[in-house]
């Protein structure tokens, strides 16, 4: 597996599987995406070595990310509060509308 990395930090930049791609290939493209030559770094690294950079490359799940993975389908929660009776006579007789035209099947 061929990766550049970025040298002060040790950040995956890019990645290429096989040894098919020819040796400064990646390294191009980085400077092509604004790295500069000096910064970067090109090598051949073991599968064991790329899952270590890849997990790192992916960003830790922030609390906002939780909290939306574990709220409710927002279509489920709408439908709670339109059988609970919450919304006005004018967005109920709307819905019941849509959902007469659309039955369940």
């Amino acid at each position: 597996m061929r990766v550049c990395i970025e040298r002060s930090t040790g950040k995956l930049i890019e990645s290429q599987s096989g040894d098919h791609a020819a040796y400064g290939a990646l390294l191009g493209n980085a400077i092509g995406a604004g790295y500069d030559a000096e910064d970067v770094e090109e090598k051949i690294v073991t599968q064991d070595a790329f899952d270590v950079l890849w997990a790192a490359a992916i960003p830790a799940p922030t609390y906002a990310d939780k909290r939306r993975a574990a709220y409710p389908d927002i279509g489920d929660q709408l439908d709670a509060l339109y059988h609970a009776g919450v919304f006005p006579d004018d967005m109920a007789a709307k819905l019941k509308a849509v959902k007469d035209a659309n039955p369940k099947e």
